[in-house]
């Protein structure tokens, strides 16, 4: 569980990287050398840019001179996995699929370990758990409010509604929940294009427009073909208090306690 939490900030974190760089496809060095799997600017080294390339192509689709090389799980796609892989063997961590070999060196057979993620013997795994908060939004205060009026200058114009999930939210969220997809069904959790019975996975989410949609958007990744349901529990816009903790009882002799 603590290797799936890494992988799960590491991703967000390439992500929201994604949508503050200028376009590093374009920037990227045609350098005269031996190609390398997961060199992804042909700088001959393996480094956070060339994963950050591979998220942005698999984001936007853009072509490049070194597809093979994106390609470091050799599955036949490019995806957020490849990135994730180029960006733990970026700091040293071994990921199992020969970045920075050769791509004419590199075997293609299957590898049944990826991003450091283990079965052990003796113990059981019997749910997972996975806690998140919403993705990008736009601000809580809008149009007319002190935030609003307290410059000269126009604020960003968002896709969306005050304190909504934005558009660009909704698409990383996706991606999200595609990189959970890829995971699931590379360990054996889940079967292609899976669909679970209500008994097997609950989404449940706050009770706010940001939140629900971050669910929806999630579920759209992870389960593309399955119609799954959404729950929350609170009229809409209202905060659900399990997400919210907040004393609903006291007392003296609770009080003295803490």
């Amino acid at each position: 569980m603590k290797a799936t939490k890494k992988c799960r900030i590491t991703c967000i974190i390439l992500a929201l990287t994604l949508m503050i760089l200028t376009d590093v496809l374009s920037a990227a060095a045609q350098v005269n050398q031996e190609a390398l799997f997961g060199d992804a600017d042909g700088n001959g080294i393996i480094s956070s840019n060339d994963a950050l390339i591979i998220l942005r192509y698999t984001v936007e689709s853009q072509s490049s001179k070194y597809i093979q090389e994106f390609d470091v799980d050799k599955d036949g796609s490019i995806s957020s996995n490849d990135a994730l892989t180029v960006l733990r063997s970026s700091v040293g961590l071994d990921d199992g699929y020969g970045v920075g070999q050769p791509t004419d060196e590199t075997e293609t057979a299957d590898i049944p370990v990826a991003m450091g993620l283990r079965s052990y013997d003796g113990y059981t795994l019997e749910q997972v758990v996975v806690l998140s908060r919403h993705s990008i939004r736009s601000p809580l205060s809008g149009a007319g409010s002190t935030l609003d009026s307290i410059t000269p200058h126009e604020w960003f114009i968002w896709s969306s509604g005050t304190s909504e999930l934005s558009l660009r939210g909704g698409v990383l969220e996706t991606n999200m929940g595609q990189y959970f997809k890829r995971w699931l069904e590379g360990e054996g959790f889940f079967p292609k294009n899976y669909h679970p019975d209500d008994t097997e996975v609950r989404v449940y989410s706050n009770s706010k427009q940001r939140t629900i949609a971050t669910a929806k958007f999630f579920t759209s990744g992870l389960l593309p073909t399955s119609n799954i349901d959404v729950e929350y529990h609170m009229n809409f816009d209202e905060m659900d208090p399990v997400f919210t903790p907040q004393f609903t009882f006291m007392n003296d002799e609770y009080r003295e306690h803490i």
